[in-house]
C-alpha cells in the first residue's frame, strides 16, 4: 500500500512521469499507469480455488 501511495505521490504532486517514475521506483511502466489509474484501493482476495473431481 505504501508503495502505491508512493507512485500516486510522484506522479500528482511532484509531476513526474511514468517513465521516470519507473526509473525511480524500478517498476515497469504498465504497473506504475495501473496504481495511478487505480480507483479501488482495497487488496482484492484472492477467490477460494475450485474442488475438482467426482467423491
Amino acid at each position: 500500500m505504501a508503495k502505491i501511495n508512493c507512485i500516486r505521490e510522484m506522479f500528482f504532486e511532484k509531476g513526474l512521469s511514468y517513465a521516470e517514475i519507473s526509473r525511480v521506483t524500478g517498476h515497469d511502466v504498465k504497473t506504475v499507469r495501473k496504481y495511478i489509474q487505480m480507483k479501488n484501493f482495497n487488496p482484492q482476495n484472492p477467490k477460494p480455488a475450485r474442488k475438482r473431481g467426482t467423491q
